[in-house]
């Protein structure tokens, strides 16, 4: 059983909302190049459970980052099997005009596939389009997601939509409503 069948075994029996971002998002979505890591996204509530449970299979690791834009509530790293899994609740990113307070709930998650015997939650390029262009360094991402929305039959108003109540920079919300007209 692979890593991220092992993780989609123990979260689905503790019935929570959770899903896999970033990288995996992309790669579900047609991009050709696997994930380094696995980017785990779970409601703020849940985060011990889970974190206690992942602990059974693997090792905790501490990581110092020094990046100051990140304001996440719980997070943490657990390397199973040599696979890292970043732990994230409360995802906030810090930006010139506030603070990005990233919604995370069932509507976050926009695709399910089967991996060995079990179904795994992806999140929506909507969602992730945003939170690229919130990250510093991730132009090519925001560009190959960009490129994935336009070959897509349906764009997720719902979530550019919820996107858009919440604090974004103004240069943001200019490509935002580009990207859907």
């Amino acid at each position: 059983m692979d890593t991220l069948e092992l993780l989609a075994e123990k979260l689905n029996k503790i019935n929570i909302t959770w899903a896999i971002g970033a990288s995996t998002v992309l790669y579900s979505n047609g991009y050709e190049k696997l994930p380094n890591d696995i980017d785990l996204f779970i409601e703020e509530k849940d985060f011990v459970i889970v974190r206690n449970d992942l602990l059974k299979y693997g090792e905790e690791k501490i990581k110092i980052d020094d990046n100051d834009i990140y304001n996440t509530q719980k997070f943490t790293t657990i390397v199973v099997d040599g696979t890292e899994i970043d732990i994230i609740a409360g995802f906030y990113i810090r930006h010139e005009e506030g603070e990005f307070r990233f919604v995370f709930d069932d509507k976050s998650i926009d695709i399910v596939i089967d991996v060995g015997n079990q179904t795994v939650n992806i999140m929506a390029l909507e969602d992730w389009y945003i939170l690229y262009q919130l990250i510093p360094g991730r132009e090519k991402k925001v560009q190959i997601i960009k490129n994935l929305l336009e070959k897509k039959e349906t764009i997720r108003m719902d979530l550019i939509d919820r996107s858009l109540e919440l604090e974004l920079p103004i240069c943001i919300r200019k490509t935002i409503e580009k990207i859907i007209r």
